[in-house]
């Protein structure tokens, strides 16, 4: 149970740090032999993909709150802009060919 709980505080402490620092702390432990290479590969991989999933997670939260902060500020995309600029060059030359 005392490993679970290093491997839980660990675990938290690496969400917060970078690839290479996660690996190094997990290395640390696997030569004080606390863990095996196997567990702290298995370990770092589950991380890892954590972290991805969570990662899109706050991705699609982060657009789904920008989309809505869009509508409620009335501001426009760029796809409704570019569709603006169309209709107006349909526009210019319409009038530069009368």
């Amino acid at each position: 149970m005392n490993w679970l709980r290093k491997a839980m505080f660990l675990g938290l402490g690496m969400l917060c740090v970078a690839k290479e620092t996660s690996e190094r702390i997990i290395n640390e432990l696997v030569a004080k032999g606390e863990v095996s290479e196997e567990e702290a590969k298995k370990f770092v991989d589950e991380l890892l993909q954590k972290g991805e999933e969570y990662r899109q997670e706050v991705k699609g939260f982060i657009r789904q709150e920008v989309e809505k902060l869009r509508g409620e500020l009335g501001l426009v995309t760029k796809s409704e802009i570019d569709e603006i600029r169309e209709r107006l060059d349909t526009l210019e030359r319409k009038v530069e060919s009368q």
